[in-house]
């Protein structure tokens, strides 16, 4: 029965011990925290994005229906159209003597874009034009309709996320460097699929 008594003492006590440990560790931590960081100051990007512009052309994007509904059945019209709609909203990138554009399958663009350096390897950069079908049932807002939160500060609409998003930006990325006079170092592809 002592020995019971101790065992149950030690256990005790070692808890205590934790908790206590638990409290000085947690309050070292509070008193010892890092000053937060500075502000963000401008840098050599401002002045050169236009966030607004580029607001309004990733709206334009999601308005166009790129649905594929299965391989080799989708919306041509449209594919067609937003082809020329990035040719025009783009003009550094497809008037550039850097870049060759090349359509595939018809709807499909390769960019190839020629770096400084040609003995390095290039790398590829991809995106894809097409979105599923919306069941407009299931959303609150309209799938293509590109509608803005009341705060302005997110959007809604099909291929926002997957992956018209990330095809708006390489082309933002690419024609804010062209608008700015580089040449990339290395060469690079830029691969916008339709299917």
């Amino acid at each position: 029965m002592q020995t019971l008594a101790k065992l149950i003492a030690y256990l005790f006590l070692a808890l205590i011990s934790v908790l206590v440990l638990c409290c000085m560790r947690t309050t070292v931590l509070i008193y010892t925290r890092p000053p937060p960081p500075p502000p963000c100051a401008r840098n050599e990007t401002e002045g050169y994005i236009d966030s607004a512009g580029s607001w309004g052309r990733l709206k334009r994007a999601v308005q166009f229906e790129t649905v594929s509904h299965s391989p080799h059945h989708y919306n041509k019209q449209q594919l067609e159209a937003f082809g020329r709609y990035l040719t025009q909203a783009f003009p550094a990138i497809f008037h550039s003597r850097y870049v060759r554009h090349d359509i595939i399958n018809g709807y499909s663009m390769l960019l190839a874009v020629r770096g400084k350096n040609a003995s390095l390897q290039p790398y590829l950069l991809m995106a894809h034009m097409d979105v599923v079908p919306v069941v407009q049932s299931e959303w609150v807002w309209e799938g293509f309709g590109a509608n803005e939160s009341p705060d302005g500060n997110r959007m809604y609409g099909r291929g926002l996320i997957d992956n018209k998003g990330q095809l708006m930006a390489i082309l933002e990325a690419l024609s804010y460097m062209l608008n700015k006079g580089d040449q990339p170092v290395r060469s690079f592809f830029v691969s916008l699929g339709h299917d």
